[in-house]
């Protein structure tokens, strides 16, 4: 509820060029309708073709899980937000006041996970 709307504010923000906000949140919404009635309609068909069978339905939701939480994960990573939320902004804050960069961490070895948030440039409120 409140938590997808103020995610959607910043992903339209995001997305918006020369304040057409209002160009793209409708756009945004038209797709995610039409998005849910083709959803429903395959859904519908697969669950014909499925029957009864528990199994394949377990497996095929299980794979069809995996994949959504993957295409979003992918997705958010692709973003290049011009703000920063509360948590980055104390990562940056406490990397600037104790001089630890992430290049002195030993987890930023090549082959190593690394922790480091991405910022673009934090715009200027208007």
């Amino acid at each position: 509820g409140t938590a997808a709307g103020a995610t959607r504010v910043v992903f339209t923000a995001h997305f918006a060029k020369c304040g057409n906000e209002a160009d793209v949140s409708a756009k945004e919404g038209i797709q995610e309708t039409f998005v849910t009635v083709v959803g429903m309609l395959v859904g519908m068909a697969v669950a014909s073709l499925l029957g009864e069978d528990r199994w394949s339905t377990f497996i095929l939701f299980n794979c069809l899980t995996v994949i959504h939480v993957v295409a979003n994960y992918l997705g958010v990573r692709a973003l290049s937000l011009r703000t920063l939320s509360p948590h980055r902004l104390q990562l940056i804050c406490a990397q600037m006041f104790t001089g630890v960069h992430q290049e002195d961490e030993p987890e930023s070895k090549p082959g190593y996970p690394t922790a480091a948030v991405p910022v673009g440039r934090a715009s200027r409120a208007r």
